[in-house]
């Protein structure tokens, strides 16, 4: 005898519920453990790789193809002879950290999109990181030190620098040739032999970073189409302190450019300055030139300091193209307003007004009476106000005759 249409779906409901419980329980299946590396090899296959060891090569150690690896250097050293590349890599979505690449004509090359490289360490390399024509690839956290050549050197693609250090390299800390998009945020160029960041081309960004005490310019921007550079410290290189060479729609602010050899400033093509100090430089503060591969030189200078350097706060052959508004600071000089102040106070104001060129004083400043509109207007403030009181009662008056007429 057939079961009651409810009895079945009574059954049904209790093998539903006995299943689901059975999937919950069920032992999740293990990841796959990482695979282990412990010679020099060619990864071609997704999946998650450890160092076991330290590896010694002649030539080329590591080459990545595959797509979607992970390779954790676990603390061990990619020892080279001064030949060959470290680590190359042309898979997408690499992801390397905590490995040591030292001795070898390359320490990385990266290429492939979404690539990055973690809490890693490259020195006495030839060139310690090597992009070619990567996208989205980023170094974070990594140091960068003792290469013969440029510490960082990017061919195209889209690249960022970011909580690293780039020092004591032969060559540049920081070089593109040519660049398309190359982003530097939070690091520190110091104590490279060519200068500190060369960007040829494209766009490029440098934030919350410190240029310092390399041995030629800190920042040379050559043909670049756009520049930002926001809350950096360019200081004490053996060179000009930002160069801007036939470049364009360049941007500095809440910056620093201060005792570097050579001019604070260097700039043929399009430049915007603002809430900046630049000081103590060896030459002027901003040294314009005529520009010859982009339209003209242009530089606008706001709410910025200009003060202690050696040459003048502004020269140069495209000095007029130069203009300087607001609370800019420093000794009066070419294209420099009038009132652009002397740099002996804060403010830029003398005692008696006059300014080192003389320009826009009297001598009799001094014999004002400061104090006259002020007198004039207390003088007159009574007399107003009875005039006030005056037309006011007179019109209660009136209100008052207007209601008896009324009743």
């Amino acid at each position: 005898m057939a079961r009651p249409k409810w009895q079945r779906r009574v059954v049904f409901l209790v093998v539903v519920l006995v299943a689901a419980q059975a999937a919950t329980t069920a032992p999740v299946a293990a990841q796959a453990a990482p695979q282990s590396i412990d010679s020099c090899t060619t990864i071609d296959a997704p999946g998650t790789y450890v160092l076991s060891g330290n590896l010694s090569a002649s030539g080329d150690c590591l080459a990545v193809e595959a797509d979607g690896v992970t390779l954790d250097g676990a603390g061990y050293t990619l020892a080279g002879d001064g030949n060959g590349t470290g680590l190359l890599t042309s898979g997408d979505d690499l992801a390397v950290s905590n490995l040591t690449v030292d001795g070898f004509d390359v320490g990385v090359d990266l290429s492939g999109r979404n690539g990055s490289v973690d809490a890693s360490t490259f020195s006495d390399n030839r060139v310690g990181v090597a992009t070619t024509d990567a996208r989205n690839a980023t170094l974070s956290n990594a140091t960068v030190t003792n290469n013969t050549g440029d510490g960082v050197g990017v061919t195209l693609g889209s690249v960022a620098v970011v909580d690293s250090r780039l020092a004591d390299n032969g060559g540049y800390g920081l070089s593109t040739a040519p660049g398309e998009a190359t982003t530097v945020v939070r690091t520190a160029i110091d104590g490279n032999g060519d200068g500190g960041a060369l960007f040829t081309s494209g766009t490029a960004t440098l934030r919350d970073s410190a240029v310092r005490d390399n041995a030629g310019d800190g920042v040379f921007l050559d043909g670049v189409n756009t520049a930002t550079l926001v809350n950096d410290t360019v200081s004490g290189n053996n060179g000009t302190g930002l160069a801007v060479a036939e470049s364009t729609d360049v941007s500095l602010s809440a910056a620093t450019v201060a005792n570097n050899t050579g001019d604070g400033i260097l700039v043929a093509g399009t430049l915007t300055v603002s809430n900046a100090v630049v000081t103590d430089n060896g030459g002027d503060g901003i040294r314009a030139l005529p520009a010859t591969l982009v339209d003209a030189t242009d530089v606008t200078v706001r709410d910025s300091v200009l003060s202690g350097n050696a040459g003048m706060p502004v020269g140069g052959e495209a000095a007029d193209a130069v203009t300087v508004t607001g609370n800019a600071d420093g000794e009066a000089g070419s294209n420099v307003p009038a009132d652009f102040g002397d740099g002996d106070s804060d403010d830029g104001d003398s005692d008696d007004g006059d300014s080192d060129d003389g320009a826009g004083t009297t001598d009799g400043s001094d014999d004002a009476d400061p104090d006259a509109t002020t007198d004039d207007t207390e003088e007159n403030a009574p007399a107003s106000l009875s005039g006030v009181l005056d037309g006011l009662a007179s019109l209660v008056g009136s209100l008052a005759g207007a209601l008896a007429d009324l009743f």
